[in-house]
């Protein structure tokens, strides 16, 4: 596939003067921080402009497509009963309108997300074709508060070849976003026939030639006049065997880009790649430094850091670097040369046909490792450093950027596997921001403690934030990331342990129940002290999470959760309405995951999003010479928040070391 790289009409006109390019630059400035901070006024403000919204319904829009043949105007609308002809240029429209496309489409179409704006507000429309050639494949409609789009995209799009069968037909994947979020998506199916072949009907008697699908819409209830920007965005879908990854983002001089290459990566080996990080990290967690520590030297540092780099740039290498004629490997080149700004949020989008795409994001390595075994690298080529990474999976939740409100209380479910060896102290950090936030704040007392009261607590979900201190496990299919690795390593992990090591009396429990079998592999859990939470008992008993909750996965000491992209704890939230989760990509030592609890709790109560606070958790880690805050990995909603700051003076973001 060749490089598409193309600017929206409206940017790169020939007519623009420096006048227009000066307002462009003072809009830009003007964006909110992709660090989302929302006062508390503004939400109230949403809030209320949401109420009248609802209190009036409104007519449904939907985003329409359109062919013509020979020109713009009404009179040259292409008939889709027919197919379309090789090597004959066509008008495609993009609108976004009351009635449906004209097309036929092939299953429901749901509505795009109908604003509370006052304003127009402007739609990037970026096309990638299977099949076409789509000289600009970037342009943008503008869409007003009320009616239909009153500036269309429009495209020039060609077939290249006959269609070989009836499946074998052309395609065009139209994505449409609000500041790189990702609004809805369609694909456009259409039989190719000869130049000069009779173009009247099927030439395999299909019924409909020309068809239309929606593969993924935005929530209904994204509200487009405030909805925060992005940086970037990157679109993930399947191509046979392998993964196309679309990436929209904006250049230096504020001009829209897309560009489209596919990775030629099979499964097989993204799974090889997993079980080697995870072996790493596995060695950082459990190792003679980490394990019995928090803070390091700049000598504990080096080898790990330099290991997580060479990792990091390899899973680049897989992405970009393969085929150096390749339009991946231009996109890459790219984005090394126009790196976003730092604290730029990242949003990471899966296709339904492509959630195998498990991806380490916050690994991957931008910068060049250094030589010298002796030399650290710089802790900003990791894009989970530089940049706050959203994955955004097909059942996330539907929620907005709006925060939550915390008035009257902030609520926090608390459980605890109460044997670890300091439950105590993250029993005193709940009793801490609780005495601080001065009535503001309200967490569980006791935890909970018990399987089947957290059972309970999940079917009537209530509470704003679900917080699991507690042991667990992801059961991994058997072609998928080698099952047996994580339980290996952790055997011996605990042999090699000191007589007189503390971490023997956590995890002598779930030392035992390996060794001699009793340990329950073939299942997905959670263990709190009295009990286990089973992934597949909770599919069953938990419809929905009504209080749309965030959900933090801080397990310790463990066979860990992973953060799958299906059949998981992730997964599950996800699909039962939790705006956001967090979980770990390692087994995580108690006494990391203690610091990072507070640093992350801190900054969330303080009225940051959860991507800020997540964001200056990894950095705190990093400036205490530690590099396992890179092994939790955030899914959903990166600008989860709540609403006023239930603690007042929260901890500052920690920068990294100059000479860390």
């Amino acid at each position: 596939m060749s490089l598409r790289l193309a600017t929206s009409n409206s940017n790169n006109s020939s007519n623009s003067n420096k006048q227009q390019e000066q307002q462009q630059q003072q809009q830009q400035q003007q964006r909110p921080s992709p660090v989302f901070e929302i006062s508390y006024e503004e939400q109230l403000a949403r809030q209320a402009v949401q109420v009248a919204i609802d209190a009036q319904p409104r007519p449904r829009r939907f985003t329409s497509l359109n062919l013509y043949r020979g020109g713009r105007k009404k009179e040259n609308a292409f008939n889709p009963a027919s197919p379309l002809q090789e090597g004959i240029a066509y008008q495609l429209e993009v609108a976004i309108r009351y009635t449906l496309s004209p097309i036929p489409t092939v299953s429901s179409q749901a509505p795009v997300s109908e604003p509370a704006q006052k304003q127009p507000v402007r739609i990037l429309v970026a096309l990638e074709g299977s099949g076409f050639f789509i000289p600009q494949p970037v342009q943008a409609l503008v869409l007003p508060p009320e009616g239909e789009s009153a500036q269309n995209a429009w495209f020039q799009v060609t077939p290249l070849a006959k269609s070989g069968t009836a499946v074998d037909v052309a395609a065009i994947r139209v994505r449409l976003y609000v500041e790189f979020n990702l609004l809805d998506v369609l694909v456009l199916r259409a039989e190719v026939v000869g130049k000069f072949d009779e173009a009247e009907a099927s030439a395999f008697g299909t019924a409909q030639p020309i068809t239309i699908q929606q593969d993924r819409r935005a929530p209904e209830s994204m509200d487009l006049e405030h909805v925060l920007p992005r940086s970037m965005h990157i679109d993930v879908s399947r191509e046979g065997s392998g993964y196309t990854l679309h990436f929209a983002f904006r250049n230096e001089v504020n001009r829209e880009l897309a560009l489209t290459g596919t990775v030629h990566l099979q499964a097989t080996d993204l799974e090889d790649q997993l079980i080697a990080i995870r072996r790493y990290w596995y060695d950082i967690a459990m190792g003679s430094v980490y394990s019995a520590k928090v803070d390091g030297t700049k000598e504990d540092l080096l080898p790990p850091l330099r290991q997580l780099a060479q990792a990091g740039r390899r899973l680049w290498g897989m992405l970009f670097d393969r085929e150096v004629k390749s339009a991946i490997y231009e996109i890459g080149q790219w984005l090394q040369q126009h790196p976003l700004e730092r604290d730029s949020v990242v949003q990471v989008s899966v296709s339904q046909d492509a959630t195998d795409f498990a991806f380490p994001w916050s690994l991957l390595y931008d910068h060049d490792v250094p030589k010298p075994e002796y030399q650290l690298p710089d802790p900003e080529g990791f894009w989970g450093v530089r940049y706050c990474v959203e994955q955004r999976l097909p059942k996330s939740s539907d929620d907005d950027d709006t925060p939550a409100k915390s008035d009257p209380q902030l609520r926090v479910a608390f459980m605890l596997w109460e044997q670890f060896r300091n439950a105590a102290r993250q029993k005193a950090l709940m009793h801490e921001l609780v005495e601080e936030c001065g009535g503001k704040l309200s967490v569980s007392d006791p935890p909970v403690t018990d399987a089947l009261a957290c059972y309970q607590l999940l079917a009537d979900c209530e509470p704003n934030v679900l917080y699991f201190y507690t042991h667990g496990y992801t059961r991994l299919r058997e072609s998928n990331v080698a099952p047996a690795v994580n339980l290996q390593l952790f055997l011996q992990w605990y042999e090699a342990l000191p007589a007189d090591s503390p971490a023997r009396t956590s995890a002598g429990p779930l030392y035992e129940s390996v060794k001699n079998g009793i340990f329950i592999r073939d299942r997905s859990w959670i263990g709190v002290s009295f009990g286990m939470i089973y992934l597949d008992e909770l599919y069953s008993e938990v419809k929905e999470l009504r209080s749309r909750p965030l959900v933090i996965l801080n397990m310790c000491e463990s066979a860990q959760v992973t953060p799958s992209l299906s059949d998981s704890f992730v997964d599950f939230f996800l699909d039962r309405g939790a705006r956001s989760v967090i979980g770990t990509e390692c087994t995580m030592t108690v006494e990391f995951a203690d610091i990072f609890s507070e640093s992350l709790f801190r900054g969330l109560l303080g009225g940051h999003s959860i991507g800020a606070a997540m964001l200056a958790a990894r950095r705190e880690g990093l400036a205490r010479r530690n590099p396992l805050g890179l092994a939790y990995t955030l899914f959903g909603s990166a600008s989860a928040a709540f609403m006023p700051a239930v603690l007042i003076e929260p901890a500052a973001s920690a920068a990294i070391r100059s000479d860390a």
